[in-house]
């Protein structure tokens, strides 16, 4: 795909929104589009112990995540929307689990995901699946842990998903999440706009956009127990836009990044500038399975 073609098809993302395109949309970003040095990592990352650039603040991320799953030797770990896979390889070096399974839709990602993986010599300890997460083709009890870093806002719905999770998880299983939501306040005009653009170009169902205390109830309608989910905005998107406004100012950023997409990026990142969550919240959640396990039909508020 040529970089022109490829500038055409992201700007109907915006210009032409239309569901279901999440395939399609990470197909078109591919590894170029990551604003990290050394990684290919397409989150905002965490900043809150100093980190000094974006490969530094999502490998922390990563870490943050798997010491919340008390992750460790002889858990076999779901990742649900896995991306390139960076963070997969980050979990195997330094955690040593005994199996991490990760899916993706987009399999030009998964591809990529394979081959680093190989690399890095955990082609046996970690396996791609080309699946959707509301849709998991595992059995029942299956995983001790399940991560989704900054994934399940594209899912459709993340609600399905919660219950897919529940599912597939072991009794006394860890749920790990780094998830964008909504806020609970009326909207401005500028606000509903910048959220219409950002769904419409990032593929986020409205279904999912909902603030904190009811996105803490979804994740304990489907299923789980000791719920903890807590805004991390101030550690996630303030030192994210500071640090992204000037990595888009490289060279090496100029010359290799979707021209559509570095627009968009430095588009957004000018208008949300403000330390305060406006439109959207990033969250994290921890919760677990019961010791045992009730294999009837949650209730997913909403769906």
């Amino acid at each position: 795909m040529s970089r022109l073609s490829a500038a055409l098809k992201l700007l109907s993302f915006v210009l032409i929104p239309r569901q279901g395109r999440v395939k399609a949309l990470y197909d078109i970003l591919d590894e170029n589009n990551s604003l990290c040095r050394r990684s290919e990592y397409l989150n905002l990352g965490f900043w809150a112990d100093g980190a000094s650039d974006l490969d530094e603040a999502a490998d922390a991320m990563a870490d943050v995540m798997a010491r919340a799953a008390r992750l460790g030797p002889g858990d076999e770990i779901l990742d649900a929307g896995c991306g390139f896979g960076d963070q997969d390889v980050y979990w195997a070096g330094r955690f040593q689990p005994k199996r991490i399974t990760a899916v993706n839709v987009s399999s030009r990602q998964l591809t990529r995901a394979q081959q680093k993986s190989r690399a890095a010599g955990f082609s046996n300890q970690i396996r791609f699946v080309e699946a959707d997460a509301c849709a998991l083709p595992f059995d029942d009890d299956s995983f001790d842990v399940v991560f989704s870093l900054e994934s399940a806002f594209h899912f459709r719905t993340r609600d399905r998903f919660l219950i897919e999770a529940a599912r597939v998880l072991r009794p006394n299983g860890r749920l790990v999440m780094m998830d964008l939501a909504g806020v609970d306040r009326k909207l401005s005009l500028k606000d509903r706009l910048v959220e219409r653009i950002g769904r419409s170009f990032w593929q986020i169902p409205k279904e999912n956009l909902y603030p904190i205390s009811v996105y803490e109830e979804r994740v304990r309608s489907a299923g789980f127990i000791d719920v903890e989910a807590r805004s991390v905005w101030h550690s996630v998107y303030p030192p994210f836009v500071q640090w992204a406004r000037s990595r888009l100012q490289d060279a090496d950023i100029r010359s290799r990044l979707n021209p559509a997409f570095r627009l968009f990026l430095q588009t957004s990142l000018k208008a949300r500038t403000k330390l305060d969550p406006e439109a959207m919240d990033y969250i994290f959640i921890r919760a677990t399975t019961p010791a045992t396990p009730d294999r009837g039909t949650p209730s997913a508020s909403g769906r």
